[in-house]
């Protein structure tokens, strides 16, 4: 336990330093991530307006009747029209890099560490390289890409600039959170009585 311990507070460190290095010092997501035009300042009023609690909004709004064959048809006008847009808004403001984020994100990156370690030391045994066990921890970070931010690529129409970016920082995270985790977890020594 004292190992899993150790792995989850080492990848805890690890997960968040990457997260600090490829958003502020080379900063992958600058071209994915755009910026609110200056003139659109009207469409962020009619957001404060219109908007009534905080929450994931979406355009074209699905029938509230499928059956309705009116409703079905001007959906798909509006879809098959666009635009087509997911809203992730927060009605109320926030500090700039308050200090309860970082107590989140050092709480989630640890247990996300912790599991992993835990989930490793199960099969430690057949992976007896290094190598083996980053990979089986990579192999997982890319399995979480295509679960989350493939697949809103298909069904939410989420950018794919916004989606490769995404997608490589979050596995990049893996491959180094694999490293360190593997170095910690280790298959077992045994040797035979008698052996050196």
């Amino acid at each position: 336990m004292k190992k899993i311990l150790f792995a989850a507070v080492a990848g805890m460190i690890v997960y968040f330093l990457w997260g600090l290095v490829s958003w502020t010092v080379l900063q992958l997501h600058d071209g994915s991530l755009l910026p609110f035009p200056d003139e659109a300042s009207t469409t962020v009023q009619a957001l404060k307006d219109d908007l009534p609690n905080t929450g994931v909004y979406y355009y074209p709004p699905q029938p509230e009747d499928m059956s309705d064959k009116g409703q079905v048809k001007r959906f798909s006008e509006l879809h098959e029209g666009g635009p087509i847009f997911s809203v992730f808004y927060l009605k109320e403001g926030r500090p700039v890099m308050d200090w309860r984020l970082f107590l989140k994100a050092a709480i989630t990156y640890f247990l996300l560490s912790f599991l992993l370690a835990f989930a490793l030391r199960q099969v430690v045994e057949s992976l007896s390289s290094w190598v083996q066990r980053v990979l089986f921890v990579t192999v997982i970070g890319v399995v979480i890409a295509l679960a989350t931010y493939v697949d809103n690529w298909i069904w939410l129409y989420h950018p794919l600039p916004y989606v490769v970016m995404m997608s490589v920082d979050l596995i990049i995270r893996w491959l180094l959170l694999g490293m360190v985790i593997a170095f910690i977890i280790k298959p077992e020594r045994k040797y035979k009585v008698g052996s050196l």
